[in-house]
């Protein structure tokens, strides 16, 4: 029966028809149209055909149902929608809201309401990764300075505004991962500038002017400084790399942490003597 079910309901190909300069393929449809057509499908040829009404009951009904699905107590319809790879979590779902909004201002009789939203979780990320400039207080708190406060934490967001340049210029998002690799590396990136900053404090309670003491600091420990960033991004380059499930999704990562602490080592040798030298004098 399931196969004469399957045999009788299908659409086919005609062959082709050739005019002028076109070939058009003919498609032959035969596709149930009616509950008759189901009920005269031949299901076996012995000595007269054997019809599938004579074997089973055929009506016009209502699918068993399988699932149920309630919101508020009542009876609903679940619409899963999900991005394509590569796209914007944030934006994607504000495009999907604005249009259930449309629907909903066309047909006052639908209640639509929003179940899950994963732009939420993407949304929080976000927050924490801010909420990583408490850092600052941190520094403030063992510097006890708020000019070398400052001056050590004035290159934050220099960092992370370069870092998701680079992320954009190679094609990476603001997502979860990501997002993630942001807020790893704020503990990260400031301690180039700690390191040159203390430096420079130490050589100017040696009696040297800020310029000189910039100099001299900056010089002194720069070697030091490029071997903890290139420590770090043998570390985590690999991990861009990785193949299979992993690198899918260790790669974005990789390449932020990357990304942020090439950033803040340029920052820390070029942006935080420049500013100890200059403007706290």
């Amino acid at each position: 029966v399931v196969g004469a079910l399957q045999a009788e309901n299908l659409s086919v190909p005609g062959g082709q028809v050739v005019e002028g300069r076109q070939q058009v393929l003919v498609r032959t449809p035969g596709y149930f149209q009616t509950i008759e057509d189901v009920r005269n499908v031949v299901v076996s040829q012995r000595s007269a055909p054997i019809y599938l009404s004579d074997v089973a009951r055929v009506v016009d009904g209502v699918v068993e149902r399988e699932t149920l699905t309630r919101l508020n107590g009542q009876d609903s319809v679940v619409l899963n929608i999900r991005k394509q790879s590569g796209t914007n979590t944030v934006q994607v779902a504000n495009r999907v809201k604005e249009a259930l909004r449309e629907i909903e201002a066309a047909n006052p009789n639908l209640n639509i309401a929003v179940g899950l939203d994963s732009s939420v979780f993407v949304q929080q990320a976000t927050d924490d990764a801010l909420m990583e400039l408490l850092a600052g207080l941190v520094v403030l708190f063992f510097f006890r300075n708020v000019r070398n406060t400052f001056i050590t934490m004035s290159g934050l967001p220099i960092i992370m505004l370069g870092t998701i340049a680079l992320m954009d210029a190679f094609g990476l998002t603001l997502n979860m991962v990501t997002l993630l690799a942001l807020a790893l590396v704020v503990g990260l990136v400031i301690d180039d500038a700690i390191v040159v900053r203390e430096n420079i404090f130490r050589w100017v309670e040696k009696g040297y002017s800020a310029r000189e003491a910039a100099s001299k600091a900056t010089e002194e420990v720069a070697l030091p400084v490029l071997a903890t960033s290139a420590t770090i991004v043998a570390v985590f380059l690999p991990v861009a790399y990785a193949e299979g499930l992993a690198g899918q999704f260790l790669g974005e990562f990789g390449f932020t942490v990357v990304f942020a602490i090439v950033i803040s080592t340029f920052e820390a040798l070029t942006l935080a003597p420049m500013l100890s030298a200059y403007f706290f004098a």
